[in-house]
């Protein structure tokens, strides 16, 4: 993904352990990156996922 851009990314309060960010989608953020984060984000959750309960596609 590309460098971080201020204004962006908010700065958070809080980050857990598994350091989720929030993106703003108020346009600041092209479509092509916010795809590129979601589905990042979607491969690492699916990646913990038991295999049994993975999606097959």
């Amino acid at each position: 993904m590309a460098a971080p851009v201020p204004g962006r990314r908010p700065p958070l309060p809080y980050i857990g352990r598994s350091g989720w960010n929030t993106l703003r989608l108020d346009g600041g953020i092209p479509d092509d990156e916010l795809i590129e984060a979601v589905d990042g984000s979607y491969d690492a959750v699916v990646a913990k996922l038991p295999k049994r309960e993975r999606p097959t596609a």
